[in-house]
C-alpha cells in the first residue's frame, strides 16, 4: 500500500508555479560607436531647424534588428552635437513598416548634447522596460530635437557603418537611404540596451511528457480533483466537489516515484522503489 499523498499550503503552490519576470543585466543587441565609444566628433546627420533660423524641421531613425531572444527595451546611447538651440532631443521608438520608420511603441526624451570637437560619453536615454522587443523583428529609433530654434546634429559612426537609415522632413513621409562607402553618408552613431525576457515555466527546453495510457485518461470521471499545473514531479489541483474549495499539491518523488506524465484529473508516475511480486512498474494516481 502506498503512503498517503502530502497536502501543502497555498503559499507552496505559489512558489512551484508562479512565473518571476525580474530584469536581470541588460544586454547590448546593437551598437556601431567606436572604440572608447568613439564617433564623428564634428559631423552628422541634422535633427532640426526652425523658428527664427528659417530653416525646415529634419528627423533622422536607424534600424535594428532583434536576435538571440525577446528583450525589455531599457535604454538608447546615442552621441549628438549640438550647435544652437536646446539641450534637449526626443527620442521615439518605431514598428517596421516595409522598410521606413511605422507605428510608434515608444518614447523618450535626453539632454546631454556634445560641444563640437569634443567626445563625451554618449547621451543615455532611459525608455524604462515596458516595451517587449520581439526576436527577429526589426525595430526604428529616431531622433529629433526642438522645432524652434534648434540646431542639432546625430554624429557619424567611425566605424564604417553605411547601412540603411531613413529621414523626414517637416513631419513628410520617411525618405529611406542606404550610405555609399567613401562618402559623408555613414549612419548615426547609437546602441541598443535590452534585458532578456525570462523564459516561461514550461520553456521549450524542457523534455515534454509522455501522454498518459488511453486507460488512465478513460477514468478521469471518478476524480474529484482538476489538474490546476505540474512542475516535475509535483501536482498541483484544486478540490471540486468535496467541502470548500482549497489547494493541493502532490509530491510523487515522496512516493519514491518520479512523474512522466499528466493529463486532466491523472499523472502517471514510475515507481523508482525496489519491485514486489506482483506489483507494475507504472501507477496511474487519480487526484481525490
Amino acid at each position: 500500500m502506498r503512503p498517503a499523498l502530502t497536502i501543502t499550503t497555498i503559499a507552496a503552490i505559489t512558489a512551484i508555479t508562479a512565473l518571476t519576470a525580474t530584469h536581470t543585466s541588460a544586454d547590448v543587441l546593437f551598437s556601431n560607436f567606436g572604440p572608447g565609444d568613439s564617433y564623428d566628433t564634428v559631423y552628422g546627420w541634422t535633427l532640426s531647424y526652425g523658428g527664427p533660423l528659417g530653416g525646415d524641421a529634419f528627423e533622422d531613425a536607424v534600424p535594428f534588428t532583434v536576435t538571440g531572444g525577446n528583450y525589455y527595451f531599457d535604454s538608447a546611447e546615442v552621441a549628438v552635437n549640438h550647435f544652437y538651440g536646446p539641450d534637449r532631443v526626443f527620442f521615439t521608438l518605431h514598428a517596421d513598416a516595409s522598410g521606413v520608420p511605422g507605428a510608434v511603441l515608444d518614447q523618450t526624451s535626453a539632454g546631454g548634447t556634445i560641444t563640437p570637437g569634443t567626445m563625451p560619453p554618449p547621451m543615455l536615454a532611459p525608455f524604462g522596460g515596458d516595451v517587449i522587443l520581439q526576436n527577429g523583428q526589426t525595430y526604428w529609433l529616431s531622433l529629433r530635437t526642438e522645432e524652434t530654434d534648434a540646431h542639432l546634429s546625430w554624429a557619424y559612426n567611425v566605424v564604417d557603418d553605411f547601412g540603411l537609415r531613413a529621414w523626414q522632413v517637416n513631419n513628410g513621409p520617411w525618405n529611406p537611404a542606404t550610405g555609399i562607402p567613401g562618402t559623408d553618408s555613414e549612419r548615426a552613431a547609437f546602441r541598443i540596451n535590452a534585458t532578456p525576457v525570462p523564459p516561461p515555466p514550461h520553456s521549450p527546453s524542457s523534455p515534454s511528457p509522455s501522454p498518459p495510457s488511453p486507460a488512465a485518461a478513460a477514468d478521469l470521471s471518478k476524480c474529484t480533483d482538476d489538474v490546476l499545473a505540474c512542475h516535475g514531479d509535483v501536482f498541483v489541483a484544486m478540490r471540486l466537489r468535496r467541502g470548500p474549495h482549497s489547494d493541493h499539491v502532490w509530491h510523487a518523488h515522496r512516493l519514491g516515484e518520479h512523474v512522466l506524465a499528466c493529463h486532466g484529473n491523472v499523472f502517471v508516475a514510475m515507481d523508482s522503489r525496489p519491485q514486489t511480486p506482483g506489483s507494475r512498474p507504472n501507477s496511474h494516481h487519480h487526484l481525490t
